[in-house]
């Protein structure tokens, strides 16, 4: 809604439980993702569809639930490519997740996640007179990115990767 305050939540790593995709990516390999390796956009592309067999942290969840019963508009902030969208959908909808808007990565960007968020931010959130409450995020880089912006960012673990 228009004038409803905002709470935003990443999914991966906050809500979606992508420990037994971990494998997939290391920390080498998302580094050459994000300098435009074909080789490893293919396994980020594996890595991304792997996440269909997530299962939810169910606390995040909650907190997320609580809070959209409390009357604020979910904003789903997501790294995850455009072309998931459909498959993300499902998955939010089968663990019974409630959402307002989900603003993702076009599809061929290949920016950090934190470029991003910050776009998005900037695109859709900054200057629209809705209030953002708090943000939930697992990565440090992210979560500094929103306190840096003001935001009061929760962090329920460590995402230094």
């Amino acid at each position: 809604m228009k004038n409803h305050p905002i709470a935003i939540f990443d999914i991966d790593g906050v809500l979606a439980n992508g420990a037994h995709r971990k494998y997939i990516l290391t920390p080498l390999s998302f580094g050459k993702i994000q300098r435009g390796s074909i080789e490893n956009i293919s396994l980020f592309n594996a890595y991304v569809l792997a996440a269909e067999k997530d299962s939810i942290f169910e606390d995040e969840a909650d907190l997320l639930r609580m809070t959209h019963n409390q009357g604020l508009d979910i904003i789903l902030i997501t790294a995850r490519p455009e072309w998931s969208r459909l498959m993300t959908t499902h998955w939010l909808a089968r663990h019974w997740v409630p959402y307002t808007e989900m603003y993702m990565r076009e599809s061929e960007c290949q920016w950090s996640d934190v470029d991003v968020k910050i776009d998005i931010y900037n695109k859709h959130l900054r200057g629209n007179g809705r209030r953002i409450m708090f943000a939930v995020e697992d990565r440090i880089q992210c979560v500094k990115m929103w306190r840096k912006l003001g935001i009061t960012c929760l962090q329920p673990r460590d995402g230094d990767y």
